[in-house]
């Protein structure tokens, strides 16, 4: 597979604009630079984002029960669209609200618990990975979703190390040395201040 990182240079001469200015305009598509560096199959995927009328995207033909169609069913009434599913060893959204782009992380469980009905989820390297503020939990049994920023877990993490408590937060026993941060996440179906009901919660 092709390397996906291109610096922004080469960008901004080719479009023959500053670097400055392709930066700017990256950010409003929802990609953050990196030490003069972007994706570019991200940029390739959101400058090919089919024109669709609303009604053809009414008729997408996905399955509101799993996957990304599940999601979808969760971000239409939100008037917010998935413009990108990008698979790279774990599930990445390009999301579209008017003119603004979020790229956000997804992770998904199949199913709750049968006793307490909340899922768990184990979420890694959010202390060093930037690139992404807004991160959505989808549980396909529903289909439910909620939505937590980086911010927030960056303080849960550092209020637990500091010998504190954050309900539905833990650190793995042999995390707590981590660099790029590591939580166990536990997000009930019942009662939860994080289900996704607002457009806001992704950063829009």
């Amino acid at each position: 597979m092709a390397l996906r990182l291109r610096k922004v240079e080469s960008l901004a001469k080719e479009l023959n604009k500053d670097s400055d200015d392709v930066i700017n305009m990256l950010l409003n598509k929802g990609i953050k630079t990196v030490d003069g560096y972007y994706d570019q199959a991200l940029f390739d995927a959101i400058m090919k984002e089919p024109a669709l009328k609303a009604q053809q995207r009414a008729e997408w033909g996905l399955s509101p029960r799993l996957g990304i169609g599940a999601v979808k069913s969760i971000m239409d009434p939100l008037g917010i669209r998935i413009t990108v599913h990008d698979c790279k060893g774990a599930q990445y959204l390009m999301c579209k609200k008017g003119n603004v782009h979020q790229y956000v992380k997804w992770q998904y469980a199949n199913s709750a618990g049968k006793k307490v009905r909340a899922c768990n989820f184990q979420v890694r390297g959010f202390l060093a990975d930037a690139k992404f503020e807004h991160y959505i939990f989808t549980c396909f049994e529903g289909p439910f979703a909620w939505a937590l920023s980086r911010k927030h877990m960056i303080a849960a993490w550092n209020t637990i190390l500091s010998g504190g408590e954050v309900n539905g937060f833990q650190i793995p026993a042999d995390h707590r040395e981590s660099e790029t941060g590591s939580l166990l996440v536990r997000l009930s179906l019942d009662s939860s201040k994080f289900e996704l009901k607002a457009p806001k919660q992704l950063g829009f």
